[in-house]
């Protein structure tokens, strides 16, 4: 079944929140202009969960042409922040289970960003490398101007509750 599908980024108005179903595309009635009610607009999971997909998306291009995702910029802050960090500490601050973070630190190893030295046992210590010092000193900057982008975006009045707000929802333990 083919036919024009809009995606709920093609439909909200941001100013009013009323979505417009443009014409030659599906509606309820083809070729009908109308304006919709967005019915999840007064619900926090799914405002947060698009919020976060906009800023996820707009870090992710700020980031591209430095030459990493969101997920290994954050891998190599926090090894550049923890020197001698673990592996498995990393993972688990992170919350990125071994099978997915050993291919990744392998990448940064063969890049020449981290050094990987042996610890205790079988533990990986990491240290970032000249190069992995400068990349991560670059993230940074990244990061800081997102958050700031962040902050900008959010009403002068409720700035300093936007954190403490972030952290009761995500509930750490």
């Amino acid at each position: 079944m083919q036919g024009n599908y809009l995606r709920d980024d093609d439909l909200v108005s941001h100013r009013t929140g009323a979505a417009t179903v443009p014409s030659g595309s599906r509606s309820l009635a083809p070729g009908v202009e109308h304006s919709m009610d967005n019915p999840f607009l007064d619900y926090p999971g799914y405002l947060l969960r698009r919020a976060a997909k906009s800023r996820y998306t707009q870090l992710t291009n700020y980031l591209e042409p430095l030459g990493v995702g969101v997920f290994e910029a954050s891998i190599l802050v926090l090894i550049g922040r923890n020197p001698g960090i673990s592996q498995i500490e990393c993972g688990r601050l992170l919350s990125i289970r071994p099978p997915n973070l050993n291919p990744v630190i392998r990448r940064f190893v063969e890049r020449k960003l981290v050094d990987s030295t042996k610890g205790r046992g079988r533990t990986l210590c990491l240290n970032l490398s000249t190069t992995g010092e400068e990349l991560a000193r670059n993230i940074i900057a990244q990061f800081e101007a997102h958050e700031a982008r962040i902050y900008s975006a959010v009403p002068e009045h409720l700035r300093h509750d936007l954190v403490p707000l972030l952290r009761a929802l995500w509930c750490p333990s």
